[in-house]
């Protein structure tokens, strides 16, 4: 014998059994089951057992007959099924659960309700059964639509769990509800109410809820738990339903409702939906988690951009430089800077743009010196699709890119005469046409030029057009090499320090005394730049919790500058030459610049003194 077992509504709990004579559900009053709602027709639909087995047949109604989501005219019904009339789902079930008589409409049926010692479970076995069984009905389906439809929108977990307790409350109406989160390594779980989770604090589980979702969690299945209450001389059923919040092997938390009156009991049909909703969040939970994740990087990379886009020091020099940048960033004049190879010509730059008015704009470097002298119009101003062979498509150059912001001109010295010319007019119209354009494009840029040569000596000498120098000239600032600010150096050695720790995780705390006194004895050609890279490098080589001047030596090739004791030119000049090449990362253009030789010429020394690149 089968048996119809009501899971929703005033007449939940109750359960009919199904035999040879038929039974038919609807709205009317001739009706076996009389079921009060609107959505129902007066003869809805009639089940009945045959020689083929549970048959539900549909009569005719306005709103269908749902078995396990689906609308039928006539099914065949098995253990397990759920079939739904308007907003009334019952359980298909083989054998009634212990129970009590009641009579409705005339004739004798059986009320069911759990007893204290049962423990209904969804494990993996019967998860695919339930698959099949949701949506019960139309406003189940509604219900999780709307709740994925609010998790789309949050931000946060904490937004996330005050949006799954708000749906739980509107469909469940539970005395209580938690929500537990896994926090750290394995299955430990947080628990938050509605009210704490929106206070931002953690509650204290009882052992019992902490077992059942630590179970629930482990098994990745649900729980309708009974448990049997005493309130005065009178015993009370209350009912506790759990559900994993899971995707796949990740787990999340645990979602977790309870009900202390005896006529709103839950059962099956309530945790296959409550599970339905722990799937339905399970993504959002798993999204929202990784998105403040890449907040939290996010933040960390700027804080560290902060600390390490700043001009570090306190001598004399480096505040001047500061002070200049902060009185000439809020105009819109240009700004030319100069100064040695690793002075920090580029992070002024970035410090001028983020303290004047386009530091929301973007800011767009060009190495003029990295960019061949036939494709620098192309890369300056664009191109047309088809303009020369190989356009295969449009292309936006370097100055619309920073329209609205600040076009970073670095190695400026380094630009031929014919490209200087249409550099020229570009900045001074604010004009400029792509090449294979038939017309003008306009831009609102800054330019911020930057060059290791002094250009005034470039003017003289008829490398540099004098015009361009007045025009990028509009404020100087001069970078001061690290030889005149050794004062500076114990401080841009901690914060080089600070900032290889955080990339490299070696367990390096400080300097020696006298990898100090080494760090300081150096003339650093290299300048700043040339003092970050020993550093980086000397954490990585470091042997102990303190960089030491083994560490420094090691990482900068070879001894002090004060302490060279080669006996001939050649080797002087071999080990000079290697140690800037060092220092350069092996860029030749770089280490050019510093030797002040051609590249033609070190490439020359290079092979003569067989060193390795």
């Amino acid at each position: 014998m089968f048996y119809l077992n009501a899971q929703t509504g005033s007449i939940k709990g109750t359960s009919w059994p199904i035999g040879a004579s038929t039974v038919i559900l609807g709205r009317g009053d001739d009706c076996h089951i009389l079921i009060d709602d609107s959505l129902v027709s007066r003869r809805h639909c009639e089940v009945v057992e045959t020689s083929e087995g549970l048959t539900v047949r549909d009569l005719g109604s306005s709103n269908a007959t749902l078995v396990n989501g689906k609308a039928v005219t006539e099914s065949l019904l098995q253990a397990g099924d759920e079939l739904a009339v308007g907003r009334m789902v019952f359980l298909v079930t083989a054998t009634p659960r212990s129970g009590v008589q009641v009579k409705r409409n005339g004739g004798e049926l059986s009320t069911v309700r759990l007893s204290a010692d049962e423990s209904a479970q969804l494990g993996d076995n019967t998860a695919e059964l339930f698959a099949l069984a949701y949506p019960n009905s139309v406003q189940d389906l509604a219900a999780l639509y709307a709740l994925g439809r609010d998790c789309s929108r949050v931000q946060s977990v904490r937004e996330l769990m005050l949006t799954v307790f708000d749906d739980v409350r509107e469909r469940f109406r539970p005395t209580a509800a938690w929500i537990a989160i896994t926090r750290g390594a394995g299955d430990e779980l947080r628990f938050y109410t509605r009210q704490s989770c929106a206070a931002g604090e953690t509650v204290p589980p009882t052992p019992e809820i902490a077992r059942k979702a630590q179970k629930s969690l482990q098994k990745h299945e649900g729980l309708v738990v009974p448990i049997l209450r005493r309130e005065l001389d009178e015993r009370r059923l209350a009912t506790m339903l759990v559900a994993p919040i899971t995707l796949g092997e990740q787990k999340f938390g645990v979602l977790i409702i309870r009900c202390d009156a005896m006529e709103h009991a839950y059962g099956e049909g309530d945790l296959r939906f409550l599970m339905s909703v722990a799937n339905t969040v399970a993504p959002y939970f798993h999204a929202v988690e990784q998105a403040e994740m890449l907040r939290r990087d996010n933040e960390r990379l700027r804080a560290l951009t902060r600390s390490s886009s700043t001009l570090v020091g306190n001598s004399r020099a480096i505040r001047q430089v500061r002070s200049l940048i902060a009185k000439a960033a809020p105009s819109n004049l240009g700004i030319l800077i100069q100064g040695e190879t690793g002075t920090g010509k580029e992070l002024a730059a970035q410090m001028v743009h983020d303290h004047s008015a386009r530091a929301k704009g973007p800011l767009v470097t060009v190495n003029c010196a990295a960019i061949p002298d036939r494709l620098l119009e192309s890369e300056l101003f664009g191109h047309e699709k088809g303009a020369f062979t190989g356009a295969i498509e449009k292309k936006i150059g370097r100055i619309e890119q920073a329209d609205g912001g600040t076009l970073f001109l670095d190695e400026i010295g380094d630009l031929s005469l014919e490209n200087q010319a249409k550099l020229l007019r570009a900045i001074e119209s604010g004009t400029f046409t792509r090449v294979g354009a038939t017309s003008e494009s306009r831009v609102n840029i800054r330019v911020v030029a930057a060059s290791n040569k002094v250009l005034t000596r470039e003017v003289r000498s008829g490398t540099f057009r004098e015009d361009l120098y007045h025009r990028l000239n509009g404020i100087e600032i001069v970078m001061p090499p690290l030889r005149e600010r050794p004062s500076d150096i114990p401080i841009l050695a901690a914060h080089f320090l600070l900032i290889s720790l955080n990339r490299a995780k070696r367990p390096v705390t400080g300097f020696t005394d006298a990898a100090m006194h080494f760090l300081k004895s150096r003339k650093w050609p290299g300048n700043v730049r040339q003092l970050r890279n020993s550093i980086e490098r000397a954490v990585t080589l470091a042997k102990g919790e303190h960089i030491d001047e083994c560490d420094l030596r090691e990482s900068s090739g070879g001894a002090g500058d004060e302490e060279e004791t080669l006996r001939t030119l050649s080797e002087v000049e071999k080990r000079h030459i290697e140690r800037i090449l060092m220092q350069c990362d092996g860029n030749i253009r770089e280490a050019a610049k510093i030797l002040d030789i051609g590249r033609s010429t070190l490439y020359t020394k290079i092979a003569e003194y067989g060193i390795s690149l």
